[in-house]
């Protein structure tokens, strides 16, 4: 498209008319050759931060780490990165924890109604089904337990598995909190020379 008009870009104005080909022609040039200047600032920025990054230290729960290990941490566990929340594995095991505990909460809650209401008839299914053995997924074991007063089902979790989760879950926060204050404190109090 030309904006120009008709005529020599020389002599000819812009198609608003306020400048001629020229000036026009050495303005955008000039635009151009500030934006490959703050984008080649950018990437030595980057470059220097990246360096100092991998030269600082912090001191966590976890032991000492470099600051752009510590940045890739706090990125791993948050699901940020390439691989999104895939590499959130204290996150999954979290949820994977309370997803089986409720699961066989609500199993072990379907039996025993269903071993009220059949009396003995389902006795027998319930035993050939397995009604003792623990989950089988893959993951901390919960297994539902036949009492023998009443046949009333309980669930048998010897981690206390949600009481656990909970307890990761704070865990996991607070070194989140620790990881985002040590990378905060060590950007204000570093200096880069670009």
């Amino acid at each position: 498209m030309d904006l120009m008009g008709p005529g020599s870009a020389e002599s000819a104005h812009t198609w608003a008319q306020r400048m001629t080909g020229t000036e026009f022609a050495a303005r955008a040039d000039g635009t151009l050759q500030r934006i490959r200047d703050l984008t080649a600032r950018y990437d030595r920025l980057t470059e220097a931060i990246l360096a100092s990054n991998a030269s600082v230290w912090l001191e966590t729960t976890r032991g000492r780490m470099t600051v752009a290990a510590a940045v890739a941490l706090r990125n791993r566990m948050r699901g940020g990165g390439p691989c999104g929340d895939m590499t959130d594995f204290e996150g999954k095991l979290i949820r994977q924890m309370r997803d089986q505990h409720e699961e066989m909460r609500k199993t072990c809650k379907r039996k025993s109604a269903s071993s009220q209401r059949g009396g003995e008839a389902s006795k027998g299914r319930r035993e050939k089904a397995g009604g003792g053995k623990a989950a089988e997924r893959a993951g901390i074991p919960i297994a539902i337990a036949r009492e023998e007063q009443g046949e009333k089902l309980r669930l048998f979790d010897p981690l206390d598995i949600l009481r656990k989760a909970e307890e990761m879950e704070e865990e996991r926060e607070e070194f989140l909190v620790e990881l985002e204050t040590g990378i905060r404190i060590s950007n204000a109090t570093t200096y880069v020379t670009v």
